[in-house]
């Protein structure tokens, strides 16, 4: 673990037992900076506190400045009408804290092998800190600071063993000052901005680092810190509970997490965690360190694990030096596949940090893990050449040079090229009269479409080109719009098909458009397999009567894999194409153009991105085209929908400020009391119609939280009960709204089977715990009957993610807002899925003064971009730099 937070003058200084703790006998200087100024070995008081506060270490104090502003510098200015204190910052204090199953085994086990766990500690914050030098050390220099330089930096190491609480906790304070020393000897305030920005890098080079050098000392096993988390490691042997026993600290700060509203699985942002750290702080202890190790001695015993035990941790790792030498390519080869996963494109520093997340477990260490990305990004290994895997450098994005894979580059352009052969060829014939009286059936039938939307109808029905693309506001209409096409089309004699990533979507769309719709996987693997033709014979059998009943219903299978078929008559309708990741688009883009095909893709690339590798939706608009809808009609009250103008032109602070100013968003001073404000809000609407009226979350802890608030108040209002099953450490009862939902995105579930698809909400009819069974009702008025121990991949459905309500339109939303994972496509979704009204909630530290902090989170984008056009926009700024114009 690594903690970052600037150290000030009062924290080092003004308390005599705070300044003790700091520079005590244990202290070192490191850094290349600390031997340019003559500093080395144990600290001196004195020196310290000269270079703190900005003066040469060996000159009387106040004598020689070596940044500007030395000394107890202060200055008030005014901040958005405020005002501030500013001060020179003088110091930053990196801790690096072993992991717990670490702290542990050195408390316990005899003084040799304490020695090692020391050793072993230092020399992996050593080995990261030289790197950290060389990689974020700098200084600006000349007027106004406009130029950086490179710069050795002056730290000082001060190692400590227990906590606060007095539990061991093998940590070292490295207390990073803020004079940096140049090439040449020039001095200067150094740059922290890249410690707190890389922090999370810093971590888990120290993590990788300090699992290597106990490997090879003390020959350890490591494991993940948990089930499925990788980020950090525990010891083999050391157990769970024993851990749990020594970690009060932890459980403080959980309880202290747990009274402001974070339940189990909720993240807290990561102030407001800092904050409560310090606030159930205690001062450090004077308890001698002997004492402490007999204190130890006898909390391991009372927990089943002595010296004894400890010492048997020792030595059973066995690793096969041959695969060890293979293993830095592996893993980056790994972290390569799984960022590659996620998006099209990354920095050298996100895949060093996946690297080092994974080279925790395979031993080869920070120094090996570093070694095998500078290979992969310079293609200096002949595993690398013309590997799928090969890097590609794409030029920098937000300050950093980012890379591709040669696999993503071919897939993109190899996608694109297929777009731009479709935009190319000659679209299906339709005629002018069919649209026109399509159109005025709707007329005469009183539903008309409004102008923007007729157009949008015309373009796409006889525009030219294969492949077309809709584009708009939400709640403007497209699915509407996708409706007409789909009549169109089969007055026309071709076969109109409609997919979606989620089943629930391709149900609603199938629902509103009339097209028998599918999800696009289960599409394109159709279509992938082939096989479409049923044998004469079996047809005939079927017909006479003949056929058995495995004939039979082998054949209704084939009948039901044939709706699926995209042949050369077919039109594709795509909804929520803009959530579609680029390897899934390109498949359903091949089995179009394969099939000589006809798609249309609907969506809005400013909502949320996919989860995969994304961008494909707007670079295919900006290729060929798009009919575009700007007018939203969701929303019953029209001010509202001029906030859905805002938000779809990236004026969030205009529509927040119109929702604030109308009492729509509700700022509580504690997170537990805005989510009390948003039950009591929903219990108003949501206790009779919770179909209709949604509770949208940040994550799925979050969900998890307001599901389970929101059952029980319906509960107690007496609107659900009865029989109850519990299923998954959740009790369900009769009435009770439920979400069939598989755990994870890879996971096969057979929902088909029973009647259901993946996504459904549903709403319980009756339980029969005896039989183990519940019988729902679907949104779409079907009845099934589900056996709980067959299909348990349900849950409590009150409450959802943003991601998952895309695309959903209910009467009302209640928002909770804010937070790490709030970004401008977020907001957008959040406040655009209601008709009639919505409200927002949020706590006064995600909000901030004024709003600042909520409306920063919520200005931010995330959308994502292909890798191919990131290439190409440096090629062309490359070719300008150089006066060539193409």
């Amino acid at each position: 673990m690594l903690s970052v937070k600037r150290a000030s003058s009062d924290q080092y200084f003004t308390s005599s037992s705070k300044h003790d703790y700091y520079v005590s006998n244990t202290g070192s200087w490191f850094g290349l900076g600390a031997e340019k100024l003559g500093l080395s070995g144990e600290i001196e008081a004195s020196h310290f506190e000269n270079i703190f506060y900005g003066y040469h270490p060996f000159a009387p104090y106040g004598e020689k400045p070596l940044v500007q502003n030395a000394g107890k510098w202060q200055r008030v200015t005014l901040r958005n009408g405020k005002q501030v204190v500013q001060e020179r910052r003088h110091a930053w204090d990196l801790t690096f804290s072993a992991p717990k199953s670490v702290s542990i085994l050195w408390a316990l086990s005899p003084e040799p092998i304490r020695v090692i766990i020391e050793q072993s500690h230092m020399a992996a914050v050593k080995e990261v800190l030289s790197w950290g030098e060389q990689e974020f050390g700098s200084i600006r220099r000349g007027r106004n600071g406009v130029e950086i330089q490179k710069a050795s930096l002056l730290i000082g190491l001060f190692q400590h063993g227990a906590s606060r609480e007095l539990d061991p906790q093998l940590h070292t304070h490295c207390c990073v000052l803020g004079v940096g020393v140049t090439e040449d000897g020039h001095t200067g305030q150094i740059q922290s901005y890249d410690f707190y920005r890389n922090k999370m890098l810093l971590g888990a080079a120290y993590r990788a680092a300090l699992a290597r050098e106990l490997e090879e000392r003390l020959a350890v096993a490591v494991r993940p810190h948990k089930e499925h988390h990788v980020k950090s490691f525990e010891l083999v042997g050391v157990p769970q509970e024993v851990i749990d026993g020594f970690s009060k600290r932890a459980q403080q700060i959980t309880e202290a997490l747990k009274e402001k509203g974070y339940t189990e699985g909720m993240r807290a942002d990561s102030k407001v965690a800092e904050r409560l750290t310090l606030i159930t702080r205690k001062h450090k202890s004077g308890v001698g360190e002997s004492k402490l190790f007999e204190q130890w001695q006898r909390e391991g015993e009372s927990l089943g694990f002595s010296q004894t035990e400890a010492v048997q941790v020792i030595g059973k790792l066995v690793r096969d030096a041959q695969s060890l030498g293979a293993q830095p390519r592996e893993t980056v080869r790994e972290g390569v596949a799984e960022l590659i996963s996620r998006k099209s494109y990354f920095s050298r520093y996100e895949l060093l940090r996946r690297s080092l997340e994974l080279a925790q477990f395979s031993g080869i260490g920070f120094g090996k893990a570093l070694s095998g990305v500078e290979q992969w990004i310079g293609n200096s290994h002949e595993q690398w050449t013309n590997a799928p895997e090969q890097a590609v450098v794409l030029g920098e994005r937000f300050g950093e040079m980012q890379y591709s894979t040669q696999a993503m580059i071919d897939l993109e352009r190899e996608m694109m090229g297929k777009v731009t052969r479709l935009k190319e060829q000659e679209a299906f014939a339709v005629r002018e009269s069919t649209v026109q009286e399509v159109i005025s059936e709707r007329e005469k039938a009183g539903i008309p479409l409004r102008q923007e939307q007729e157009e949008a109808v015309w373009y796409l029905a006889t525009g030219l080109g294969k492949v077309k693309v809709l584009t708009g506001v939400p709640g403007a209409g497209k699915t509407e719009v996708l409706g007409v096409l789909k009549t169109i089309f089969e007055q026309e004699g071709y076969r109109v098909i409609g997919v979606a990533l989620q089943g629930r979507t391709a149900e609603d769309l199938e629902r509103k458009t009339g097209a028998r719709s599918e999800t696009i996987h289960k599409t394109v693997l159709l279509n992938e397999e082939g096989n479409f033709v049923i044998d004469p014979l079996l047809i005939k059998a079927v017909e006479s009567g003949r056929a058995t009943y495995k004939q039979r219903e082998f054949y209704a299978g084939l009948l039901q894999r044939m709706q699926h078929e995209i042949d050369d008559r077919t039109v594709v309708l795509t909804d929520e194409g803009s959530m579609v990741d680029t390897p899934l688009l390109k498949r359903l883009i091949d089995a179009v153009e394969l099939s000589r095909a006809q798609l249309v893709l609907a969506g809005d690339a400013n909502q949320l991105a996919p989860i995969g590798a994304g961008g494909g939706f707007a670079a295919i608009s900006e290729a060929v085209g798009y009919a575009m809808l700007t007018e939203p009609v969701r929303q019953q009250q029209e001010w509202q929908r001029d906030q859905t103008k805002h938000l779809a032109r990236g004026e969030v602070e205009k529509a927040i400020r119109a929702y604030q100013e109308s009492g729509r968003l509700k700022v509580e001073p504690t997170l537990e009391k805005a989510r009390s404000s948003l039950i009591q809000d929903w219990k108003a609407y949501g206790l009779k119609n919770p179909q209709d009226h949604v509770i949208i979350a940040m994550t799925n802890a979050e969900a998890s939280a307001y599901n389970k608030a929101a059952q029980e108040a319906r509960q107690m209002a007496g609107e659900i009960g009865g029989e109850s099953l519990k299923v998954g450490g959740n009790r369900f009862y009769e009435g009770d709204r439920i979400l069939f939902r598989r755990a994870a995105v890879d996971e096969f579930v057979p929902f088909r089977r029973y009647g259901v698809r993946n996504g459904q909400f549903a709403t319980i009819e009756r339980v029969d715990s005896f039989e183990a069974e519940i019988s729902v009702r679907l949104d779409n008025g079907t009845r099934v009957t589900i056996p709980v121990d067959e299909l348990p991949h349900f849950r409590l459905g009150y409450a959802g993610t943003t991601h998952f309500f895309q695309g959903e339109s209910v009467s009302r939303t209640f928002v909770h807002v804010g937070g790490s994972m709030q970004d401008m496509e977020q907001t957008v979704v959040q406040l655009t899925r209601h008709r009639q009204d919505v409200m927002m909630y949020t706590d006064m530290e995600q909000a901030g003064d004024e709003l600042r902090k909520l409306l920063s989170q919520m200005e931010r984008s995330r959308q994502k971009e292909l890798a191919v056009n990131v290439l190409e926009a440096h090629e062309v700024m490359q070719q300008q730099s150089y006066g060539v114009v193409w």
